[in-house]
């Protein structure tokens, strides 16, 4: 059993060589087996009743084995069913078909989908993206954003969910939430030329124009790292601080 684990993990990680789950399942059994295999001493210069402890040791090994093999091998089987059980929640919600133009078939995607965010235990920050980008395709954004905030609240430091509820805020006119996520993402990534020209726009939308000023000049600072609609971007916010 602990072959095929081994064999198992190693073939895993050469495809998901970023998993560090797996990762350390395929050092660990690795390790296991050049300790086993590898580490053997030569026990020729051994006295009798040394040879004797030995080979006792040696039974009562073969007879705990398949105990902790099974025992193991049933462990991390309930490992990894529990923690992908998220992933298996939101594969049945997405592979639901819903129509765009059925509401109550939107209503129960949307609830699906928040009932995980509130549940479902091990959810990651990739989970808490979907979930977002799915209740917002239902059509709901305050759920939505209620479920970013979920994620925000145990993934505090996650740019891309802090700019999912930037996004989302700023959708429902609610800009001085988006402006507080904003200056959020900006703690994380000081240099991010679009995110400064996103807070001067819901700055503007405050009526804070000079604050807006001072944010549309520290993205021009980073101006190499705008794309050609980043630069688009920037030129109409300035259009709207002209007198």
């Amino acid at each position: 059993c602990l072959s095929i684990l081994f064999f198992s993990a190693f073939a895993t990680s050469l495809i998901s060589i970023d998993n560090i789950a797996v990762a350390v399942l395929n050092w660990a059994l690795m390790g296991y087996f050049l300790g086993k295999f590898v580490g053997q001493q030569d026990n020729s210069n051994l006295s009798r009743q040394d040879k004797f402890y030995e080979r006792k040791l040696s039974r009562t090994s073969e007879a705990l084995l398949p105990l902790v093999t099974w025992s193991l091998t049933f462990m991390l089987l309930s490992f990894s069913w529990i923690s992908s059980s998220a992933d298996r929640e939101l594969l049945k919600i997405f592979n639901t078909p819903t129509s765009s133009t059925n509401q109550s078939e939107l209503d129960s995607r949307w609830k699906s989908l928040f009932n995980v965010a509130q549940r479902e235990y091990g959810l990651q920050e990739a989970h808490f993206r979907y979930i977002s980008d799915g209740i917002r395709s239902a059509k709901n954004d305050l759920i939505a954003l209620e479920a970013t905030k979920l994620g925000i609240t145990k993934f505090p430091l996650d740019f891309l969910l802090l700019d999912r509820a930037a996004v989302t805020s700023e959708s429902m006119g609610k800009f001085l939430d988006a402006k507080r996520y904003r200056e959020l993402q900006l703690k994380i990534d000081p240099r991010h030329s679009k995110v400064w020209l996103y807070l001067a726009r819901n700055q503007i939308e405050l009526g804070d124009l000079s604050a807006a000023r001072s944010s549309i000049a520290t993205a021009k600072s980073f101006e190499i790292l705008l794309d050609d609609e980043g630069k688009d971007y920037m030129r109409n916010l300035e259009a709207r601080l002209v007198p």
